[in-house]
């Protein structure tokens, strides 16, 4: 691209992403096991990119492995606005993305997953193998000095459904937090980024947004725009928003990134409440 410009845009733990001309996001993946998923994504995202209520990346450019870079990677036209981690969110903003999360989730949950998308295979939702990992992760955030009340938490789990059993065909983003949520300059929802989790499975994967970014009030909001959600499906929500908000603790305290330390200490704090 003769005169163009090229920056380091951003990086997490699978890719690492730079922005040509302002316009085109390019992802590069970080590690072997991120060329799988970015794969799965590339195959998805253009089968649902023009069907849900917010924007979604699509990609237009594909790369094949050189002797520069060993894997492929992707390019999409960039969606303006600023991940929802680092517009330091007060409980009023978080609220008002409510009805909006919610319709999308609605509209997410209820597309037909396209051909290709894989089933879940790191056993997100499996309790008997997430909750040890929970516990084991609550003890190292009461070590490191994270957590001084582990009381919610503990009382949560206790409230594990016996009787639980996962969907395995929904369509689901797989990974949706504060970082691959996009929001406007009046903090409004614009876009949902980083599909490199999607695949068939439960809906609850992508619940834990609203029980992890949402104050109480804006989790009726949510569940309003949504629908109705079974109360074992709701815990699991609420329990995968705690793995994931504990271990978002300890990767943004290991980066030294103090506005995802912020969110995830925050995303603790709202868990904790009824």
């Amino acid at each position: 691209m003769r005169n163009s410009t090229c920056r380091l845009f951003g990086a997490g733990w699978d890719n690492t992403v730079f922005l040509i001309d302002e316009r085109l996001a390019f992802r590069f993946p970080r590690r072997e096991l991120a060329v799988e998923l970015l794969k799965f994504e590339c195959a998805v995202l253009p089968a649902i990119s023009g069907s849900l209520p917010l924007a979604v990346p699509a990609p237009t450019h594909l790369g094949s492995p050189t002797h520069d870079f060993p894997w492929p990677f992707a390019g999409y036209p960039l969606i303006p606005g600023r991940t929802a981690d680092r517009a330091r969110l007060d409980d009023a903003q978080r609220t008002a993305l409510a009805p909006a999360l919610g319709r999308f989730l609605r509209a997410l949950h209820d597309q037909p997953p396209p051909a290709g998308t894989p089933e879940d295979r790191r056993r997100r939702v499996d309790l008997s193998y997430r909750v040890p990992k929970v516990v084991e992760q609550l003890k190292a955030a009461a070590e490191a000095g994270w957590t001084n009340d582990r009381r919610p938490f503990d009382e949560l789990l206790d409230a594990a459904p016996v009787d639980w059993t996962p969907a395995t065909d929904v369509l689901v983003h797989g990974d949706l937090y504060s970082r691959h949520l996009l929001v406007d300059e009046q903090t409004r929802a614009c876009g949902v980024i980083d599909w490199g989790d999607v695949h068939r499975g439960d809906p609850a994967i992508d619940l834990a947004l609203a029980e992890g970014l949402l104050p109480p009030t804006g989790r009726a909001a949510f569940y309003a725009a949504y629908g109705d959600v079974a109360p074992g499906r709701r815990w699991v929500a609420r329990f995968r928003a705690l793995h994931h908000a504990l271990a978002l603790q300890a990767y943004a305290s290991d980066i030294e990134d103090g506005a995802l330390l912020d969110e995830a200490r925050r995303s603790l704090e709202l868990l904790a409440e009824p």
